[in-house]
């Protein structure tokens, strides 16, 4: 049984699960749950619920663990398998959740749907970790078999028979079990996560068991026409590789199923359909609708910014002073989150703000590579650094070396009175070099786009093909050049490819910032302020008609696409 409870020492709330006073009636039994419950609770990981005490009172026994707001996997599952991306997601996850436990030789015993929760963010989280395995110890010890387990199964089914679904070889034998009975488990997970039903399933206990012990792995279905047969073949793989029915023949540890199912991924985003012919197929999962979406809308967005800036070139042909950059030859650079050292929490929103004006400032130049942010937002995900305030520089490596960039820029902003002072660092990725570093004061929150535009002009300066950029007038030079009489520039203002309210562009990055974590009930509010403040802010509305796609709005996405 469990409860919600309030933690009234720590003014939390807490789930609290009672425990089967038969299960430790024996001081001995319940010597060792209390053991092995205290090694659980060291657990420590963003894909694993905390167990925060085991106590009793008036006679009763709980454990207190920490309150996930969300549902079972088994809740979405049974309503239909999750599109292969978000599978493989949710996969890695809790992938990574059950290798941090066998780092602590905890492990879990039994792994499924039900004891998997999805946050209210879409996070998985391993729940009863440790806890299913003490009770089964306790079970053992109690004289309970794997044999009245399954006589369970066949009297009642319903109670026990998904639990067998999930049970590795050598559970059902009966036999010695360690953390590569959590492989088979996992193995058994990701099959039904991508085919919608467990590999091995009989219409009793004793059928599963005997599936479980014989049968060969099942090949996974297509997966709907937009997965690539390759992508599946690598799924494949790994699916045999986690079911195997000797111990030995699997993968030996979780962190190695890992680095296959982030390859499997990739594969599936590289060789998949492109992404504006899958949002008329299949691609269900809200990270895959936001990708493709935000492809065909930051697409029109970027089309239109071209024609505006080519628009107002009064361009003529010339010489050309400096042949232009082959493709691979482009400088490309990486804008990582800003450090807020200002000690006001209030001024958190600079954070995205102040890197997204200079992404939207540096990509209008067509000789420079720059990170998209949803790139970045991306690879931080996949490295579980997303919510880190301060980068450790292997940590920034590894970043440029996923993100394909030759050079990173790390920046900083300090406020004094009303002035905002803003500190940046361009570096070689490699070497950590520092190519420049630079400094700009903005008068108030109100002169930040120009300061940012100046800063911007100073980079470009460094980091474009050296003689290509004039600061002065945001001009490169290029074989099709606009007249140096013109003072035309194809560098323009943020306020004239943003918004020109400072007010507007606040909300429109406190709304980003929570979209990026699929957090879309919470941003529809501050990018609809925005939106207000500014009706033609083109970012924000692209923002928008997302996230009400995303959470199903399609009156609402229809009205701001």
């Amino acid at each position: 049984m469990v409860y919600r409870a309030i933690d009234t020492r720590l003014n939390r709330d807490v789930a609290l699960k009672i425990l089967p006073a038969d299960l430790i009636a024996d001081a001995a039994r319940r010597a060792r749950f209390v053991q092995e419950a205290r090694a659980a609770s060291a657990l420590e990981h963003p894909n694993i619920a905390v167990i925060h005490e085991i106590d009793d009172a008036g006679g009763v026994s709980f454990i207190a663990m920490e309150l996930i707001r969300g549902e079972k996997l088994s809740v979405v599952v049974g309503r239909g398998a999750p599109a292969p991306a978000r599978a493989l997601e949710l996969a890695i996850e809790i992938a990574e959740g059950l290798a941090r436990a066998h780092d602590k030789s905890i492990v879990h015993r039994d792994l499924k749907p039900a004891n998997v929760m999805l946050t209210e963010d879409g996070h998985a989280k391993i729940i009863d970790f440790g806890l299913a395995k003490l009770v089964d110890a306790l079970e053992m010890l109690s004289g309970d078999s794997g044999g009245e387990t399954i006589v369970k199964a066949e009297t009642d089914p319903g109670m026990v028979l998904g639990t067998v679904s999930y049970m590795s070889p050598e559970q059902a034998r009966d036999g010695k079990v360690d953390h590569r009975s959590d492989v088979f488990s996992f193995g058994v997970l990701l099959h039904e996560m991508l085919a919608g039903r467990p590999p091995f399933k009989g219409h009793t206990g004793l059928d599963t068991m005997h599936a479980i012990l014989h049968d060969p792995v099942p090949p996974l279905p297509s997966l709907g026409g937009s997965v690539p047969v390759e992508a599946i073949r690598d799924v494949q793989r790994i699916l045999e590789k986690c079911l195997a029915k000797e111990p030995g023949e699997r993968y030996q540890g979780m962190r190695d199923v890992v680095v296959d199912l982030r390859a499997a991924r990739r594969r599936l985003e590289s060789t998949s359909t492109s992404p504006i012919a899958s949002v008329s197929g299949r691609m269900t999962t809200r990270q895959g609708f936001m990708r493709a979406q935000q492809y065909v809308y930051y697409g029109m967005f970027l089309i239109a910014l071209a024609v505006a800036a080519i628009g107002g070139l009064q361009s003529r042909w010339k010489k050309p002073a400096v042949p232009a950059a082959a493709a691979g030859d482009k400088p490309s650079v990486a804008v990582l989150y800003f450090e807020n050292n200002t000690g006001n929490p209030q001024l958190d929103w600079l954070r995205t703000g102040l890197t997204d004006m200079m992404v939207t400032d540096l990509s209008q130049s067509p000789d420079l590579e720059v990170l998209g942010t949803d790139r970045l937002v991306q690879i931080l995900t996949d490295m579980r650094h997303q919510d880190d305030r301060v980068l450790a520089f292997d940590t920034v490596q590894e970043i440029a070396k996923r993100a394909g960039v030759k050079s990173v820029i790390l920046g900083s902003y300090v406020k004094a009175g009303e002035t905002i002072r803003i500190n940046l660092k361009l570096q070689k990725a490699a070497t950590g070099h520092i190519v420049t570093a630079e400094r700009v004061d903005a008068a108030g929150e109100a002169n930040l786009f120009p300061t940012m535009d100046d800063l911007t002009r100073r980079v470009k300066a460094k980091v474009v093909l050296p003689g290509r950029f004039d600061p002065s007038k945001g001009v490169i030079d290029s074989p099709m050049t606009m007249s140096t009489t013109t003072g035309s520039s194809i560098d323009r203002d943020l306020k004239d490819v943003t918004t020109s309210s400072i007010e507007a562009y606040r909300f429109y990055a406190e709304g980003i910032r929570l979209h990026e974590r699929f957090r879309e009930v919470e941003a529809i509010p501050w990018l609809e302020k925005a939106v207000q403040i500014d009706p033609d802010f083109a970012l924000a509305l692209i923002k928008l008609a997302v996230a009400h796609s995303n959470v199903g709005h399609s009156n609402e996405r229809d009205a701001y696409a």
